[in-house]
């Protein structure tokens, strides 16, 4: 980890909040912490960020960029000339995302290859304050009355047992969800298979970065982890209702004329009218807290504050209702990026769309209640999915070759950044130590001091052949 090794001597600029930059006779740039550690290291062949405790974050080399999130699960990502996205996340899986038009509209589709196969989804491009994000399309509505057998109470509570209830990944999140022992009605049940599915997608992360490199994995809820409230998972339910209505009036649009609201998922429509909404984390991310970072795994749960974020802002702040062991604590507010929580949104309604099929699927079977008739015929298709282009039978190698790309890019960079760490010459006094920098920041270059001689408003740090003076907190005097 970068942060256990001293950065490579050079000039040194220091803000006012204790952190500074390093720039070397190479031209290469470090960012630093006010406790010393690395945040980024900039070269002219790339650049890398770094959490506060040492791992890596992003590295951008070439036309690749690769995310590491905090679940362990990298992302690498590769945008060709003709804007064809490849995301790679190891393993033959990931999915690329090619751009097409029909009747006057832009889309996208992404074609996804994992575990569970091949299989496809539309997005629509806009644009929300000056910034490009992809709102989820769906390609299939069923008829309004399934809507409303599916959004309105069900005439008895309904005793429902999940397949996966023995499922290895269950047990891992029991101090912090738990399903509803009774459903009145879909929204309910909808709600916990959405917090599920994404429960489940973070433990397959945790236990493939586990394997990737070797070690046990850890459950992410520690002793003392507090479980979801049932006022949280009222506030999804309600979402789940907003997502289930719209849902009905596109089914009646697309039924009158073919095409359904397009705007209806965009993020910006939902942070415009004023209210609060509820956000469920699909994928793992690092925030910021205030002057802290934190990070976010799937399952944790964000509610906006009802004000639309200012026209020139790339975030949104929220606050989190509910999180698991080491991740943002609950009640902090989080600076989350529009694309982001895009994502959040389009996962939301993609894993509402999975759930509503198989809702219907065994409606009347398990306990749940059977819907009308009439309620089971007459589903719509969106027709721009019949316009899209067809996958490439060579995505799969597509996928893996930028796998091993974005290795070796990564690679590149960080040796860069250690090699000049391991091969320049030690720091000297005058190249590393300022006047004005801090306590944390000289333990940081120096380590623990042999002596420290505490004078109450002044102390020393003796170093051999070196003693470092601080007056309230920051150096004075170096002899």
């Amino acid at each position: 980890m970068i942060t256990q090794r001293h950065v490579p001597p050079g000039q040194i600029a220091t803000q006012k909040d204790g952190s500074y930059a390093v720039r070397t006779k190479a031209g290469n740039q470090y960012s630093m912490r006010p406790n010393g550690s690395v945040r980024s290291f900039q070269s002219q062949h790339g650049e890398a960020q770094f959490r506060s405790d040492g791992t890596v974050r992003t590295v951008h080399s070439r036309d690749i960029t690769i995310v590491h999130r905090p679940e362990g699960r990298s992302l690498m990502l590769r945008e060709r000339p003709d804007h064809t996205v490849i995301a790679a996340y190891g393993g033959g899986h990931g999915y690329i995302q090619r751009p097409f038009s029909t009747r006057g509209h832009d889309f996208i589709q992404r074609t996804y290859y994992g575990d569970h196969g091949r299989f496809t989804r539309f997005y629509r491009p806009y644009r929300y304050h000056g910034f490009g994000l992809y709102a989820y399309a769906p390609i299939q509505y069923y008829p309004p009355l399934f809507y409303s057998w599916a959004y309105a109470p069900w005439s008895f509570g309904v005793y429902f047992h999940w397949g996966w209830l023995g499922a290895s990944w269950y047990p891992y999140y029991g101090p912090y969800f738990a399903p509803y022992p009774v459903y009145p009605g879909g929204p309910f049940w909808l709600t916990d298979y959405l917090l599920a599915a994404s429960l489940e997608q973070d433990y397959r992360d945790r236990m493939a970065a586990a394997a990737d490199e070797g070690a046990a994995f850890a459950p992410p809820c520690a002793p003392g982890q507090v479980p979801l409230s049932a006022e949280v998972k009222q506030a999804i339910a309600d979402e789940v209702r907003l997502q289930l209505s719209q849902a009905s009036l596109d089914s009646q649009a697309v039924a009158r004329n073919g095409t359904a609201d397009l705007t209806s998922g965009d993020l910006g429509r939902l942070l415009s009218d004023n209210q609060p909404h509820v956000f469920v984390v699909s994928s793992g991310l690092d925030v910021a807290a205030g002057i802290e970072e934190c990070v976010l795994t799937p399952g944790d749960v964000l509610q906006s504050t009802g004000a639309p974020p200012p026209s020139d802002s790339q975030v949104a702040y929220l606050r989190v209702l509910a999180s698991k062991s080491g991740d943002c604590a609950r009640g902090s507010l989080v600076a989350v990026s529009l694309q982001d929580l895009q994502d959040m949104l389009n996962r939301m309604r993609e894993t509402i769309d999975q759930g509503l099929g198989e809702l219907r699927s065994s409606q009347g079977q398990g306990g749940l209640p059977p819907a009308p008739a009439a309620a089971l015929r007459g589903d719509v298709q969106a027709p721009f999915a019949s316009a899209a282009p067809p996958p490439d039978p060579n995505d799969v190698a597509v996928l893996n070759q930028t796998e091993k790309d974005a290795s070796d890019a990564e690679q590149e960079v960080l040796n860069q950044a250690f090699e000049e760490n391991q091969t320049s010459a030690p720091s000297t006094v005058a190249a590393t130590i300022q006047l004005g920098q801090t306590v944390d920041q000289v333990t940081a270059i120096l380590g623990p001091p042999n002596v420290v001689v505490d004078l109450g408003g002044k102390k020393m740090y003796v170093y051999p052949n070196l003693k470092i003076t601080f007056t309230a907190g920051r150096v004075t005097d170096v002899q």
